[in-house]
């Protein structure tokens, strides 16, 4: 089937052929080759091809850098998250009890690894954390780092010492949102 050309109402063209379908110009294209929507100038389609999207769910975890040690959840943990492209959004709920751990704060279960030499920053919130924050730091951001499929938390020291990356504590109803790119 082949609808060639059609006009009218701010169009320039209506083109559908077994293996595109070009609406106003070409701005979107459907294509068997790439199965994908290209987005923009189609000389480029591997670039403006938008061929991942996901949505689901995972199960987000807590334990220590050093020493994992074991957790308990006081509810169920939740975990969701979105992939467009290469970019993923997460946000999760838990409420968990450590023991037996050491060293910093880890996240763990996250559905995709971050890019190699990328870094992202989150947002968080939680209802107990006066265990776990440095007396000179004054705000703790959600942070992502290259080839890493986990999130510690660090935080900008206010004597001027740099930063400094939480403890891994128990936490009550921990939320977490943070977007970053995968490989």
């Amino acid at each position: 089937m082949a609808l060639t050309k059609v006009r009218g109402a701010g169009a320039e063209g209506l083109t559908l052929s077994t293996t595109d379908l070009k609406i106003d110009a070409g701005d979107l294209v459907f294509s068997t080759a790439n199965k994908g929507v290209v987005l923009g100038v189609t000389s480029n389609t591997d670039a403006n091809t938008l061929d991942d999207y996901e949505e689901g769910t995972f199960t987000p975890s807590a334990q220590g850098s050093s020493t994992a040690g074991s957790v308990s959840h006081s509810s169920t943990p939740v975990g969701r998250y979105t992939k467009v492209g290469k970019n993923v959004t997460i946000f999760m709920q838990l409420n968990f009890t450590l023991s037996g751990e050491s060293g910093n704060l880890y996240i763990t279960g996250l559905p995709f690894t971050c890019s190699t030499s990328e870094e992202s920053i989150g947002t968080f919130q939680c209802n107990n954390m006066e265990n776990s924050y440095e007396s000179n730091v004054a705000h703790y951001n959600s942070t992502i780092q290259g080839d890493n499929a986990f999130i510690h938390f660090r935080g900008t020291k206010n004597d001027g010492g740099g930063y400094d990356i939480m403890n891994a504590n128990n936490m009550q109803y921990m939320r977490v949102s943070i977007t970053y790119p995968t490989g």
